[in-house]
């Protein structure tokens, strides 16, 4: 525990956790729980240490909970999950703000809420019932939710905020502690309990996770998890839950007016288009889908004038194109039967087939394909008549068993300067042009 900072120690350590599945390993975690594991891991979240300690001290417990997912009754995840020990992992998550403290201790309680995901929602199970894991991170969502809605000002705070310098311009990132506890929030609705949501609804925790969502255009790791969030709770059992997200979160209003300022941006000269926007489009997708099933939720989208206003317009449009094929045609559009399509560009009006000059396909002939090194040429002197012609055997050709002609090297003969001059090159009085086309005709 003393030198957890080195990452070699963290390994050793889990493969000691590892020698319960060895034939003689049965007892070790048992051995762990009496030598104190849990609380020591869990004391190194102390803000007082390393970020390298913190983050140590939670891959070891993650790795823990991770190896321990399908076991029910492992003695590790009793200690870890049990009052005492949650209490002090909160502690140290909210004693020093936002910070390596909050960020790691976050990580290892997230995911211990993920061993208590649901897929069924219960409406039936009181808070006070649920396991002390859930019902003290219920406790704790006001402070939490009150670290995401205190967003740094870069005009107030200009001494302690940190600026990016971006290709778009200057953002205030939104910082990894506050997206954990989006994340935090994400698993909390995901064990599906109806007394959670109501909690979640008297905090309005679901305005200030879509508040960050179109805070941050450019953040697409938040965009992604708050997606998550109304995804499921879209796909969800909950009714109750999903009118409060149109109504009180105020989402629909929401939609409308980031379209509209994604428009105007884009209008701009070098305008960017907003990083949620794909988000967007998948959300109103799925309130359509669920207004066709759910009464409520169709009352309130046809209440709604820009909302039609923009699904009509906007999303249709958008829509429409996401709809087309990329380069124009789906490969199932090519099927057997059409395969030979191209050659309608070369069919003259009778349907015959014209390649250039041919008239139809009788006239064409594949040994014309040959093609020749040094063709005939008025300009030559008539000495070259007598020079062998290089030519490459046509591919096309028919006769397989006729043998291609050898390749046969071309002796060119040096010849006296003034003949050359006389011969080759052109009066002092002639054209650029002439003498351009005389030097090409040597080099051939």
């Amino acid at each position: 525990m003393k030198h957890l900072g080195n990452a070699s120690v963290m390994d050793l350590l889990l493969k000691v956790i590892a020698c319960e599945d060895a034939p003689d390993g049965a007892g070790t975690l048992e051995w762990l729980c009496s030598t104190g594991l849990i609380p020591s891991l869990v004391e190194k979240f102390d803000k007082s240490l390393s970020t390298e300690v913190h983050e140590n001290a939670a891959q070891a417990l993650v790795d823990i909970i991770i190896v321990s997912m399908n076991s029910a009754s492992s003695p590790l995840i009793a200690q870890l999950e049990s009052e005492d020990t949650v209490k002090v992992l909160y502690h140290h998550v909210l004693s020093s703000g936002l910070s390596s403290s909050l960020l790691q201790s976050l990580s290892v309680i997230i995911e211990l809420l993920r061993r208590h995901v649901k897929d069924h929602h219960d409406d039936m199970a009181k808070l006070e019932e649920l396991p002390a894991l859930i019902r003290i991170t219920v406790d704790n969502l006001g402070p939490l939710n009150a670290l995401l809605t205190k967003r740094p000002n870069p005009t107030t705070d200009a001494e302690t905020v940190f600026v990016l310098e971006s290709s778009v311009g200057k953002i205030v990132p939104l910082g990894f502690e506050r997206l954990k506890i989006v994340e935090l929030i994400s698993a909390l609705f995901m064990t599906n309990y109806q007394c959670i949501d109501q909690e979640l609804m008297k905090m309005n925790v679901l305005a200030t996770c879509l508040e960050l969502f179109f805070a941050y255009p450019r953040n697409n790791f938040l965009h992604a998890v708050v997606e998550s969030i109304v995804q499921g709770i879209l796909e969800g059992e909950n009714e109750e839950l999903k009118v409060a997200l149109i109504k009180d979160a105020n989402l629909l209003q929401r939609i409308v007016d980031a379209s509209k300022n994604n428009e105007e941006e884009c209008a701009k000269p070098r305008g960017i288009r907003r990083g949620y926007m794909g988000h967007i489009t998948s959300i109103s997708q799925s309130l359509l889908s669920v207004a066709t099933v759910t009464p409520s939720i169709e009352k309130l989208l046809a209440e709604h004038q820009e909302w039609n206003n923009y699904a009509k317009g906007a999303l249709t449009a958008t829509r429409e194109r996401e709809n087309q094929s990329l380069g124009g045609y789906l490969p199932a559009d090519y099927s057997g039967e059409n395969v030979n399509e191209f050659e309608d560009d070369y069919e003259d009006d009778d349907g015959d087939f014209n390649i250039g000059e041919y008239e139809n396909r009788d006239e064409y002939s594949p040994e014309e394909n040959d093609f020749r090194l040094d063709p005939d040429d008025d300009s030559d002197d008539d000495d070259d008549d007598d020079e062998e012609e290089v030519v490459v055997q046509s591919e096309l050709q028919d006769d397989e068993d006729e043998e291609p002609e050898t390749w046969t090297e071309k002796t060119i003969e040096e010849q006296p300067a003034a003949s050359a001059a006389t011969t080759e090159t052109p009066a002092s009085a002639s054209s650029s042009e002439e003498v351009t086309a005389a030097a090409t005709t040597e080099e051939k």
